[in-house]
C-alpha cells in the first residue's frame, strides 16, 4: 500500500534522532481533539477534504475525499485511538493494501507535533500532524523511495462553515434578480406554452433553456415565487411534497422511472443556483453518475477479489495522472484502467490536454478494451480515439513493461509501452515505425497513481 494523501496534525523533521515509544495518557490524546471539524486544501488533483469527528474521549474517526470536477472520490477512513498507553493512527485506504488497515503508532508529541510510525510499511513510514493555530493543520507523510527519502506536505486550512459567506458578486446578482419578475413568470403565465410540459394550480413543469444537461431534464416550479429553499415555510410542506410527486409522475411520462433519475434542489452559490425562483431538477435518460466516483468502487472491488490472479491487472488498476508533453506541446496526461466486472475486460481511458503556443487547449482522448488472449501476459484490444482512428492491439506484459503493438501493415504500425518504474509510477512512451523498420519515439511521459 502506498499512502499519498490525507494527514492532519504535525511537521516531521528529517534527520531527527531515533525516538523511543513511551506510554501516552488521556492528556496527550486530548490535544488531538483539536482535529475535530473539516479541513481542506487544493492541489493539482483537485480539492482534498479531511473531516474528523470525536466518537469518545479516547477515539477520533476521520474520512478524506477528493472533489475533482463533478466527482467525489473517497480516499481514506482513519481511526485515532488511545489504548493501554498507545495512541494509534489506522488508515484504510481506497484501492490499496487490498482494503486492509495499516497501523501507525505514535512515537512523539514534541512541540505539538504528533509523529506516527510504522517502519515495516513501504511508504509512508511516518505520518505527522500539527495544528499551529486553530485555522491551520500541517500534515505530511514521509518514507523511503527508490530515489531516496521523500516527504510530502499537506497544508490544510480549517473550513469554518459558520463564517462562510457568498461572494460579493453573487450577492449583488441575487439582489438584482430579486427586484425583477421571476425568470419563470412568463412560462407560468402561459406566454411560452411550448416549454411547458405540465401545469396545475400549484406547479408548472417545463424544459430548461438550452436543452438541459441530460436527455431527460425538466424543471418543476411552484407557481408562487419562493426565491430559495431557505424561504420555504412550514405551511409550504404540502407544496414541496407536490413538487416531488409531480417530478415522479413526469419521470414515468418520460419513461425513465425504471432506468433511474435524480431530483435536485440547488440552493445559493455553492450549489450553483442561478435562477432565484425555487425549482426542482428532474434529471435522467442517461447515467448521471453516482455521488461518489464509481470507478474507485469497481477498482477496489476487483482488487479485493480473491480470484484475481492476473499480475498486470493487479498492478495497473487505478487512476493515473501527470504533466509532460505531447506532440511538442505541454500537456496534462491522465489514464484510468478500470475493470468491467460483467464482461471480463479492462477498460483503458486515456486523455491528453495540450496547450499550443497561442494558449489554446487541444484535447486528445483514446479508449481501449483489453481482454486476456489465452496465454498469461498476452492481451488483445481495440483502440478508438478522438482523431477517428481505430486499431487492433496486441499486447504483452513481461512483469515490468506492457508493450502494446497497434495498427496494421496496411495502415501504419505503432506501439506504446507502459513501463512500471515502481508500483506507483509508469513511464508511457509512444512509438511509430519508420520506413526502414526502426521505431521512433514521439511522446514520452510519466504518470503517477492517484491516491
Amino acid at each position: 500500500m502506498t499512502k499519498k494523501h490525507f494527514l492532519s496534525l504535525t511537521l516531521c523533521v528529517l534527520g531527527m534522532a531515533p525516538l523511543v515509544a513511551q506510554p501516552f495518557t488521556q492528556t496527550d490524546f486530548q490535544q488531538l481533539h483539536a482535529l475535530r471539524g473539516a479541513w481542506t486544501l487544493t492541489n493539482k488533483r483537485g480539492v482534498l477534504h479531511e473531516v474528523w469527528r470525536l466518537n469518545a474521549a479516547d477515539q477520533l474517526t476521520g474520512v478524506s475525499f477528493l472533489v475533482r470536477g463533478k466527482d467525489t472520490i473517497p480516499q481514506e477512513n482513519i481511526v485515532l485511538q488511545l489504548r493501554e498507553g498507545n495512541i494509534t493512527y489506522t488508515p484504510t485506504t481506497v484501492n490499496q493494501n487490498e482494503g486492509l488497515p495499516v497501523v501507525f503508532t505514535l512515537i512523539s508529541t514534541e512541540n505539538g507535533l504528533f509523529i506516527f510510525e510504522n517502519k515495516a510499511h513501504d511508504f509512508p513510514q511516518r505520518i505527522g500532524y500539527q495544528i499551529p493555530k486553530d485555522s491551520l493543520l500541517n500534515a505530511y507523510i514521509e518514507g523511503p523511495t527508490p530515489n531516496g527519502m521523500k516527504k510530502i506536505p499537506f497544508p490544510y486550512k480549517r473550513i469554518h462553515r459558520s463564517n462562510r459567506v457568498p461572494s460579493p458578486e453573487y450577492t449583488a446578482r441575487k439582489a438584482t434578480a430579486l427586484q425583477a419578475p421571476s425568470v419563470f413568470q412568463k412560462e407560468i403565465d402561459g406566454k411560452f406554452p411550448g416549454r411547458v410540459v405540465y401545469q396545475d394550480s400549484l406547479v408548472t413543469a417545463l424544459y430548461p433553456l438550452g436543452g438541459g444537461q441530460l436527455p431527460a431534464h425538466l424543471l418543476v416550479i411552484p407557481n408562487r415565487t419562493i426565491p430559495t429553499l431557505n424561504e420555504a415555510k412550514a405551511e409550504d410542506a404540502a407544496l414541496l411534497g407536490h413538487m416531488i410527486l409531480t417530478a415522479r409522475d413526469l419521470a414515468r411520462q418520460e419513461g425513465i422511472e425504471e432506468t433511474g433519475y435524480r431530483l435536485a434542489f440547488n440552493t445559493n452559490e455553492d450549489a450553483g443556483q442561478s435562477a432565484f425562483h425555487l425549482h426542482l431538477h428532474l434529471l435522467g435518460g442517461a447515467r448521471t453518475g453516482p455521488m461518489a466516483d464509481q470507478r474507485w468502487r469497481n477498482i477496489r472491488r476487483r482488487l479485493n477479489d480473491p480470484n484475481l490472479a492476473d499480475p498486470f491487472e493487479k498492478r495497473i488498476l487505478g487512476i493515473w495522472s501527470g504533466q509532460g508533453s505531447a506532440f511538442g506541446m505541454p500537456a496534462n496526461i491522465s489514464m484510468a484502467w478500470e475493470p468491467d466486472l460483467q464482461s471480463n475486460f479492462l477498460l483503458l481511458n486515456y486523455r491528453m490536454d495540450m496547450r499550443d503556443t497561442s494558449g489554446r487547449v487541444q484535447t486528445f482522448e483514446g479508449k481501449a478494451y483489453y481482454q486476456p488472449a489465452g496465454t498469461p501476459g498476452q492481451y488483445k484490444a481495440t483502440w478508438f480515439d478522438s482523431g477517428g482512428e481505430m486499431h487492433p492491439v496486441e499486447a504483452t506484459y513481461d512483469g515490468q513493461i506492457l508493450t502494446a503493438n497497434w495498427g496494421t501493415p496496411a495502415t501504419k504500425m505503432g506501439k506504446t509501452t507502459y513501463h512500471f518504474v515502481d508500483n506507483n509510477t509508469v513511464e508511457i512512451v509512444d512509438y511509430i515505425q519508420t520506413k526502414d523498420g526502426s521505431w521512433k519515439a514521439f511522446n514520452r511521459n510519466t504518470v503517477l497513481r492517484n491516491p
